[in-house]
């Protein structure tokens, strides 16, 4: 039936894919950027916004604007992005969460159910990573990634 959904018991898709985590600075092989021999950077093109890989299906970006504007534990949400029949959305806090004392940008990933979804929905194993790009220069960019 078009719009509807079939119950939890027998709903087991897969997540959608994500890339793998590095946790360390974002560096491809044969990085101009990066000497193996010396612990230092050099900001070259290859890092600039403008050569950022482009978004997979399964991506979302979400810019936001003066993120210093954001007191802890102020938020704001993306728009929801739908991968199969899964929809989500960003919850981010810019200015940190009240249980970080602000100490850090804090992100989330949350589940926003499709319009018709049975109430008793539920997405097991669901693979998600966040990055938080620094636009200045992506190889510094901080990476997480996680299974909800």
């Amino acid at each position: 039936q078009v719009g509807r959904f079939p119950p939890p018991a027998g709903l087991h898709r897969q997540a959608p894919e994500v890339r793998p985590a590095n946790l360390e600075p974002y560096f491809r092989s044969n990085d101009r950027g990066y000497d193996d021999g010396i612990d230092a950077y050099i900001i070259t093109d290859e890092f600039l916004k403008e050569n950022l890989p482009p978004l997979l299906e399964n991506e979302l970006e979400f810019y936001i604007q003066d993120c210093r504007k954001y007191r802890c534990g102020d938020s704001v949400r993306s728009d929801p992005k739908t991968v199969g029949n899964f929809r989500f959305r960003l919850l981010i806090f810019p200015g940190g969460t009240q249980s970080t004392n602000g100490a850090q940008v804090s992100a989330f990933v949350e589940a926003h159910p499709l319009d018709g979804l049975d109430p008793r929905w539920c997405f097991h194993g669901v693979k998600y990573q966040i990055t938080l790009v620094n636009w200045l220069n992506y190889s510094q960019s901080v990476t997480k990634n996680d299974t909800w």
